[in-house]
């Protein structure tokens, strides 16, 4: 079938790729944002006051308790994330029968904002999906990740001149200048695509590694909670059925950080609160050290610590090396630019591949007459590849366009996503290339123009935010406008492109 092993690895890169390109597309855009969830939530929260930090979290700890007492006393399980630079509040949330979250600022008033998902909505979409069952999302997730090695490792076998395309590009060529770009996205950022790829199988390993559990622990079903309980610390106990308040959750903190020698805390969970065997989790925040998270463990109702024996081997440094830089939590700003700007650039890697087989079948489709597949395939291209990111930016529109007050705005917030991807797909397969000039200006005009009319729809908009020197609100809407010019920028150039191809074959 193939003449030698490079052509084989030719195909195996050409259809892996395709398999579930439009699902990867999606995961690395959603997840490219992921890095910016804390800024994302802070925009689509308007009615947060500016706080440039604070480092007592006494009052904000104790009210945040008191809060969860009264409002989640029947919830699973509390988690309360500490402010840092990004994300300067207290952050409270519940999980169980009903879920909610609360906001605090360090001298323990709680902040009113609106409901919504937020940027933490946007970056669980790359594994959680949507209206799906979340363990099902999950094998999804994993066999497209899959899939996604399969492309990579094919990918650098068949570039045999890996280096020189990196400093190849050849404008003006069509399906040629569309390789050159494949080639040089794909080539930039090949560790960070592979690195990413495989730390997000590490992370959902629990989904496909099930009976290896099962199996090592003996025990049918359950096996991944003892892998748990052993590889990071005895966060779960069999629940008691007795009734104990928790102690207080500021003097738990007061005695980690002392362990920790300061250290700066990032979360802290409390499982099954108000029973009495509840037990307080605190993870510390990473660094300097990546592969290091440290945990502490204490008994919620007395305050003491839970002793264990940590598990230490290289494979366990080496996994949590792989998780924290895919999460990339310690990361700086400077590093977090990196991270994003290198998964846009594999959803730009996977967008040229598709227009690359496009390209190389056009002629084939101009020579049938009648129904062609392939011409499908393109139109439903141009609604996946233009309908992402519209579907976002559409996200944001929502979350000032809905009125604050109004019931389940979330999830409304969260549809208007799913119904502007499926508009502009079924727009796409409507009206074929016609329609792509058509989304291209959209994309340009919301993009654009959200930043300016934010300030009369509830938000800071981008001259406040420059006045005010808040550089995360700042940087938000300046991505926005870089986009909308990066778009008009294409047509533009589109547009004189065929001017002068008309002028020279009139």
């Amino acid at each position: 079938m193939f003449n030698n092993f490079r052509q084989s690895m030719a195909w195996l890169h050409t259809w892996s790729g395709l398999l579930l390109c439009w699902l990867l597309f999606f995961i690395f855009v959603t997840g490219s944002l992921g890095y910016f969830d804390n800024a994302i939530d802070r925009w689509m929260k308007p009615e947060l006051p500016y706080i440039e930090s604070f480092d007592d979290l006494t009052l904000a700890i104790d009210a945040a308790q008191s809060y969860l007492q009264e409002h989640a006393l029947g919830a699973d399980s509390w988690y309360l994330t500490l402010p840092e630079p990004r994300h300067p509040y207290l952050h409270a949330q519940w999980r169980g029968e009903l879920n909610g979250e609360a906001v605090f600022d360090g001298e323990g008033n709680k902040l009113p904002h609106r409901e919504t998902g937020g940027g933490q909505w946007l970056y669980a979409l790359h594994f959680k999906l949507h209206y799906l069952p979340i363990k099902f999302a999950y094998w999804i997730v994993c066999g497209a990740g899959l899939i996604m090695l399969i492309a990579l490792t094919s990918g650098a076998i068949i570039h045999k001149k890996i280096f020189i395309d990196f400093f190849t590009f050849r404008s003006g060529k069509r399906a040629r200048t569309w390789l050159d770009l494949h080639n040089l996205l794909s080539v930039s950022a090949l560790p960070f695509h592979l690195m990413i790829t495989y730390s997000g199988l590490l992370f959902l390993s629990s989904t496909f590694q099930k009976p290896l559990y099962d199996t090592h622990y003996g025990v049918r079903g359950g096996g991944y909670q003892h892998f748990y309980n052993e590889f990071f610390g005895p966060s779960h106990l069999p629940p008691s059925g007795s009734y104990a308040t928790p102690t207080s959750l500021s003097d738990i903190l007061a005695d980690a950080q002392s362990l920790w020698e300061g250290h700066p805390v990032r979360l802290l969970t409390v499982a099954q609160p108000n029973d009495k065997n509840s037990v307080t989790r605190l993870i510390r925040m990473i660094g300097p050290n990546v592969e290091i998270s440290d945990r502490l463990y204490y008994q919620s109702s007395t305050g003491d610590p839970i002793s264990y024996t940590p598990a230490v081997s290289f494979s366990k440094d080496l996994r949590m090396l792989l998780v924290n830089l895919h999460e990339g939590l310690f990361a700086d700003t400077g590093l977090r630019w990196l991270f994003f700007i290198s998964g846009l650039a594999g959803a730009g890697m996977i967008a040229t591949g598709l227009i690359v087989w496009m390209e190389k079948r056009r002629q084939k489709r101009e020579e049938t007459v009648g129904y062609n597949a392939n011409e499908v395939i393109e139109r439903a291209n141009i609604g996946v590849l233009l309908g992402t990111p519209i579907a976002v930016v559409t996200y944001f529109w929502a979350n000032r366009l809905i009125p604050s007050n109004w019931p389940e705005r979330e999830i409304l917030e969260q549809n208007s996503f799913f119904i502007a991807l499926f508009g502009a797909l079924i727009w796409s397969l409507l009206r074929g290339r016609g329609g792509l000039r058509h989304l291209l200006w959209l994309t340009a005009l919301l993009y654009g123009l959200l930043p300016w009319v934010d300030y009369w729809l509830g938000g800071a908009g981008v001259i406040n935010t420059l006045i005010s020197g808040d550089i995360t609100l700042l940087s938000f809407n300046l991505v926005l406008m870089m986009t909308a010019i990066l778009v008009v920028g294409f047509l533009i150039k589109n547009h004189c492109a065929n001017t002068i191809q008309l002028k020279k074959y009139p």
